[in-house]
């Protein structure tokens, strides 16, 4: 996965990085460098201090919690995503076998045609050509949101698992996005998400 996917915010100051290079980035807003090293850890640059190594999670766990702490935990109001993807259905599951024993199963994923991911009050697959509706799904029909390092999967209660392909975006902006999405959804029924995987789960929040 490209690093700007993982770092599509700068950890210091929340502002957006460059998409130029797949294992460097930089920040648009205070100009400190991120560049891939060894054993998931990022080399931080800052602009006006001494470089340093920190671990690739803490620097997106830094990205979370700006943003928590930008939009507020009652914030209801969620900013338009738009990406380029690819949709796709999950027809069928192949087991994945070594020297005779059962390892696991992958997705066979039907490719059905571009369009467009949007994430506003409700989440849609949009005709590019038209700019028609062609899905739409609240939160709640949301079970459980996986991603790789070109996409994203989305199980859809009643009705199976989907996934988006992104083009050029970042498969960890859209997560984080959408578990945003999701909490604030759950937040006005006076519910929180307490889990994410493997799936969605809420409990009542207390008073």
């Amino acid at each position: 996965m490209p690093i700007h996917h993982l770092l599509y915010r700068c950890p210091l100051c929340n502002s957006e990085t460059s998409k130029s290079e797949s294992d460097r980035t930089s920040c648009a807003g205070c100009a400190a460098i991120f560049s891939r090293s060894t054993k998931s850890q990022i080399f931080v640059q800052p602009k006006d201090s001494a470089p340093y190594l920190m671990s690739a999670s803490a620097l997106m766990s830094r990205i979370e919690e700006s943003r928590t702490e930008e939009d507020g935990p009652m914030e209801v109001e969620l900013e338009t995503l738009r990406s380029e993807v690819i949709y796709g259905v999950v027809s069928d599951y192949l087991p994945i076998h070594c020297d005779g024993e059962l390892l696991g199963y992958t997705e066979v994923v039907d490719e059905q045609n571009s369009g467009v991911l949007v994430l506003g009050e409700t989440l849609d697959f949009v005709d590019p050509n038209t700019n028609g509706t062609l899905h739409s799904w609240d939160f709640g029909q949301l079970s459980s949101l996986v991603i790789s390092s070109t996409a994203i999967q989305i199980n859809i209660r009643n009705e199976g698992l989907y996934q988006f392909k992104l083009i050029e975006d970042s498969p960890k902006c859209w997560e984080d996005s959408l578990r945003k999405a999701v909490s604030q959804f759950y937040l006005t029924q006076g519910l929180e998400v307490f889990t994410y995987q493997p799936v969605i789960k809420t409990r009542r929040m207390a008073i």
